[in-house]
């Protein structure tokens, strides 16, 4: 039987949910969101209803310009 290619996604398009986003930062999911109200975080993309996730690519960018703003 054949079997499609898999699909190799690059890690920098990669999608995160907000559960993923709380454990890269050692924080609950709703600091996320709290974050997010303060217009303090990247944008989501919704999927779909129920279906929330971040570019990964958006959050390591975040992530740097917070890094720079504290070496400053």
């Amino acid at each position: 039987m054949n079997h499609p290619p898999a699909i190799n996604i690059p890690p920098a398009r990669r999608f995160v949910t907000d559960v993923e986003i709380g454990e890269i930062f050692g924080c609950h999911r709703t600091w996320v969101w709290r974050m997010l109200k303060r217009s303090d975080f990247p944008r989501p993309l919704k999927l779909s209803p129920g279906v929330t996730r971040w570019r990964a690519e958006d959050i390591e960018a975040w992530i740097a310009e917070k890094e720079k703003e504290t070496a400053k």
